[in-house]
């Protein structure tokens, strides 16, 4: 009895971490070339091109026009930075759908 025990005990710890291995926060950065979201917990200097996906930088992904924080009125419409058809005019404060 004790060998199935030790045995079940592994596997049900990684049948719960593959659960939530593929959960991921909100993303916080978009890469307009692209049309691709990420969560960054850092952006490289310079142009931005670097999205650290780790806190030890040690993983990123890369955009060659540079990553730009997702607006909170983005945010609040569902994410959606680039809805077709739609045009919006941006300042320094605000942005406005033209």
């Amino acid at each position: 009895m004790e060998k199935k025990t030790y045995t079940i005990i592994p596997l049900a710890v990684a049948l719960v971490a593959s659960i939530f291995a593929g959960i991921q926060p909100d993303p916080t950065h978009t890469c307009v070339i692209e049309e691709t979201q990420r969560y960054c917990f850092d952006v490289s200097g310079g142009l931005h091109t670097r999205c650290y996906l780790t806190p030890e930088k040690d993983s990123w992904d890369y955009c060659k026009t540079g990553w730009q924080p997702i607006p909170e009125w983005a945010k609040e419409d569902g994410g959606d930075v680039h809805p077709v058809g739609v045009q919006y005019r941006c300042d320094k404060v605000e942005c406005v759908v033209i």
